[in-house]
């Protein structure tokens, strides 16, 4: 590289922790500051194609030399965006010591349960939170995401929900049958199909969820904060 490239700013991708929740989309955790992002596994891949550090200008022409077919504009764009979430960050900030560059973990969106024909643990785990409320008035919002089969398991995981936030004196929902498909639904209209495909295809009866979809609408709902 010759000339102002040889002052170019160098960047590298940061570690993260990832989870794929269908297979074009995933949900890209940095460690450091909680933050969540939600990313199509493109820009992942990309990431993990700029760990070495290296010009951006360079990062571009080596991912054109293994993905010749996306036009260079949306390298350079994709590239971008990955700077200002700071997944890729120069040589400066990432050598730099923790503490300079600390930033305020990523606020808590919520704690997100998932419930499934188990009244009885899930009253005994609203007991143990409701006591750790009343100890360290913690004030945590709190989500019941019901697959349960059986009406009768979802109508008491709703009572019992209802009972934990009036008691505990804390903000809790409960997701479950038509509510539960409602927000899927809600979610998965805008979103890309990937995202329509990790939820499922969700109808009242509840017969269409299983166990992973719930952990997928957990880190819809949760991207972007810690949960």
């Amino acid at each position: 590289m010759a000339g102002s490239d040889e002052h170019a700013p160098l960047y590298a991708a940061i570690d993260g922790q990832v989870a794929a929740i269908s297979s074009h989309e995933c949900v890209f955790r940095d460690p450091r500051s909680g933050a969540s992002h939600l990313l199509p596994i493109a820009a992942v891949e990309a990431l993990d194609a700029c760990r070495a550090f290296a010009p951006l200008a360079l990062h571009a022409q080596r991912l054109a030399e293994r993905q010749p077919q996306l036009p260079s504009a949306a390298i350079a764009q994709g590239l971008e965006a990955l700077r200002s979430r700071r997944l890729l960050q120069d040589d400066r900030e990432f050598l730099a010591p923790r503490a300079a560059v600390a930033e305020p973990r990523a606020a808590l969106r919520a704690i997100f349960i998932r419930a499934c024909d188990r009244p009885a643990q899930l009253r005994r785990l609203f007991e143990s939170l409701a006591a750790n409320e009343a100890l360290h008035r913690a004030g945590h919002r709190y989500v019941v995401l019901d697959d349960s089969k059986a009406t009768v398991s979802t109508r008491e995981h709703a009572q019992l929900t209802a009972s934990f936030a009036r008691d505990a004196r804390v903000q809790a929902i409960h997701l479950g049958g038509e509510s539960r498909a409602a927000v899927a639904a809600r979610l998965g209209a805008p979103a890309p199909a990937a995202a329509r495909a990790a939820l499922g295809h969700p109808d009242p009866a509840n017969t269409g969820f299983g166990g992973g979809t719930g952990y997928n609408l957990a880190a819809l709902l949760g991207a972007g904060s810690a949960y």
